[in-house]
């Protein structure tokens, strides 16, 4: 299911509404890189020595990416939330065309929601430091990837699970969809969270998150009988 998601995601890049948002990706890629960049070397002290050498050689430098590192899955997809009807929409109408949403959904909402989900990938990721650095040396790396892969997978499942379910039902039908296929979701937001730290991938991971996500929630549907009613 999830390969099939990610191959008809990719497969679509030819849509125009596709193409628009990517450069609208890329565009918010260089202000999230600039702006980090530029607060870092406003702000960093010159005299500042952590003791780490990759840091202290590097400067605000080294740093500001890894700080980029952090933040911008968060930034990206607060963003790209605000246009994921698009996405939604287009894949909806070339695949299931018998099944698009048309629940309205309104932008206060999607705003919203958008901004509690920055607010607790910063905080938790934040929390989640000092184990990423602990893992980083006694594992070489992959335990900080494994949880940074989980934590920001199951948060990055909820919100695009949200963002595509919403369109279709709300209140209980949707958690209760959501409970029945969590294991397919939360894999779905894996996915996702991994597209955020490949070069390239990652400015396409809003777009394809949505796309992937609509395709996971539809598939499961046809299991399922069909979507959930749009109960309010």
């Amino acid at each position: 299911m999830l390969v099939t998601a990610l191959t008809r995601s990719l497969g679509q890049f030819d849509d125009p509404v596709f193409r628009r948002l990517f450069l609208l990706g890329i565009v918010v890629s260089a202000a999230v890189l600039g702006g980090t960049l530029y607060a870092g070397w406003v702000f960093w002290p010159a005299d500042y020595k952590s003791g780490y050498e990759w840091i202290d050689a590097g400067g605000y430098v080294a740093v500001s990416l890894l700080s980029i590192w952090f933040l911008f899955p968060a930034i990206a997809v607060t963003v790209m939330s605000l246009f994921a009807d698009q996405i939604c929409t287009a894949v909806e109408r070339r695949h299931y065309p018998a099944r698009v949403g048309t629940r309205p959904v309104g932008i206060p909402e999607t705003v919203w929601a958008s901004l509690k989900l920055m607010a607790l990938m910063v905080l938790l990721n934040l929390l989640a430091f000092v184990p990423y650095m602990i893992l980083l040396f006694s594992t070489g790396g992959l335990g900080t990837l494994a949880l940074y892969l989980a934590l920001n997978g199951f948060l990055l499942s909820r919100e695009y699970y949200d963002l595509v379910i919403q369109r279709h039902a709300a209140g209980r039908a949707a958690t209760a969809f959501r409970k029945r296929a969590g294991g397919s979701i939360f894999l779905g937001g894996v996915a996702i969270a991994g597209l955020f730290i490949v070069p390239i991938f990652n400015i396409l991971a809003p777009i394809l998150g949505a796309a992937v996500m609509t395709h996971i929630v539809q598939m499961l549907a046809e299991k399922d009988g069909g979507m959930p009613s749009a109960e309010a």
